[in-house]
């Protein structure tokens, strides 16, 4: 007769299978939770999207939040000086002079939020055009609409507090198994790094709404129906076309990585995206969200090289992670220069332009390869360490003696 046992502990040791699970559910819930989509029909199939995306490359996802942030900013402080000396009439400008916007209306209007309608006319309003509308009194809005917008969105707080503590806890036992000289295998290490961009997303992204499906209706003021005030649209429109200046759909397609990873490529591929258009036009813009995506994206790389001297399964391998790890770091500073050459290539500079698209090809390929591999190496890393790295933190040395 086989013995009967009663409560028995689990194995005091970590093993690969742990490893695994552990590393693989702070991406997946890293990647996930900080995702926040501009508003579409298609919310659960475009957010899927952008995970891998940001799995992939999470430094475009961290500089597009960046970027509209500081555009959000930007635009909700003209609105408040429009809002304070623009009226067609004094009981319309008192009005006006109540209007205390905060962050959150302005990502909402980022993300399509706002359905202008005049009739049968509707037209979804950027950033820019809310503060065109708005100046010219074509539309009556309320002081505050946080409360409908924080209504309207789904922002899991238990999700995002349980990717929290799951990620403090990864971190705190790689801090502790470092003090014990512990190793770490190469997929924490590169995990850790996807957990600090997802901190710096949610902080950027706090104020942002979190999967809204629906927009708020404004109605045209009655003095301004039949599509009148839609000459000052166009008006707008035209007037950046000639001077230079940003468009008036501002930052619209900010929140779309995909288009992201066109942004400084050939006037061709370039003028295919609204927030691309904005970029070549917006030299301020431009020059900003070109220096944050090439310091995110060498900080990133730069990452990886923390394994320079980690463990690998052959010696091949090692080699080729360090030559990623350098090459990973590179792709800003690549679409920078291809843009820069790009754009002289448009004064009919074929040989320049030739070689913007050949730049871009590198810098496609780096992302393929280099960041393909050192992703993949991660895992396929786990078939093979030191024992020293299954050791587990001994948490009683943490604990002060008397």
């Amino acid at each position: 007769m086989s013995d009967i046992l009663g409560l028995v502990p689990d194995p005091s040791g970590r093993g690969t299978f742990n490893i695994f699970t552990t590393c693989l559910s702070v991406l997946i819930l890293c990647s996930w939770t900080a995702i926040h989509i501009k508003i579409t029909e298609h919310l659960l199939y475009n957010k899927m999207l952008y995970a891998l995306m940001t799995i992939f490359a999470p430094e475009v996802t961290l500089t597009v939040a960046i970027v509209e942030l500081v555009s959000v900013v930007q635009h909700k402080r003209k609105l408040k000086v429009t809002s304070e000396l623009i009226g067609t009439e004094q009981e319309e400008k008192t009005e006006q002079q109540q209007l205390k916007w905060t962050l959150v209306e302005g990502f909402y209007a980022l993300m399509g939020g706002f359905l202008i309608k005049d009739g049968p006319t509707e037209h979804v309003a950027s950033l820019s055009d809310m503060i065109t509308l708005t100046g010219h009194g074509v539309i009556s809005c309320r002081p505050s609409y946080s409360k409908d917008i924080r209504d309207k969105s789904k922002a899991d707080t238990l999700s995002k507090l349980i990717t929290i503590f799951q990620a403090m806890w990864f971190v705190i036992q790689c801090i502790a198994r470092h003090v014990q000289h512990l190793p770490l295998s190469t997929l924490e290490l590169g995990t850790l790094g996807y957990v600090a961009i997802t901190f710096m997303m949610y902080g950027v992204w706090t104020h942002k709404p979190k999967d809204v499906r629906t927009c708020i209706v404004i109605e045209v003021k009655e003095a301004w129906c039949n599509q009148n005030w839609i000459r000052f649209l166009d008006k707008q429109q035209t007037d950046s076309e000639q001077t230079g200046q940003p468009k008036r759909k501002a930052m619209a397609n900010t929140v779309d990585p995909l288009y992201w990873l066109r942004l400084w490529s050939m006037p061709l591929l370039l003028s295919s995206s609204r927030m691309g258009q904005e970029l070549r036009n917006d030299k301020s813009t431009r020059r900003f969200a070109s220096l944050v995506y090439v310091v995110v994206c060498i900080s990133f790389g730069v990452w990886h090289c923390v394994a320079w001297n980690n463990y690998f399964p052959s010696r091949i391998e090692q080699l080729l992670w360090r030559i990623s790890s350098v090459l990973s770091a590179l792709p800003g500073v690549i679409l920078l220069i291809a843009f820069k050459t790009s754009k002289f290539g448009e004064s009919g500079h074929p040989v320049r332009l030739a070689l913007a698209s050949g730049l871009i090809f590198v810098w496609t390929a780096l992302y393929i390869f280099a960041r393909g591999f050192l992703f993949v190496e991660m895992f396929l890393s786990l078939r093979r360490m030191p024992a020293a790295v299954f050791e587990t933190v001994k948490w009683t040395d943490f604990i002060p003696h008397i």
